[in-house]
């Protein structure tokens, strides 16, 4: 269920909430180019709470990778 999953991602950032965790690594990783969906996998966070987060703080969106290689 939702509620087990939200569970286990607190359990693999160390018990941190979601904003702890991106308070700590997102402006890094954004820097770095990483997109959404690569900052929410690394950092065990559903994207819609780094839009949420991104929304909140009005923080520069990272930059999404086309699709289209060699378009």
């Amino acid at each position: 269920t939702r509620r087990k999953s939200t569970e286990r991602n607190k359990e693999a950032r160390g018990g941190r909430s979601s904003y702890e965790v991106l308070d700590e690594h997102y402006i890094s990783m954004q820097e770095q180019g990483f997109t959404v969906m690569e900052i929410a996998i690394a950092l065990n966070v559903d994207r819609n709470r780094i839009y949420d987060y991104i929304n909140k703080y009005d923080l520069p969106a990272p930059i999404k990778k086309s699709r289209h290689v060699g378009a």
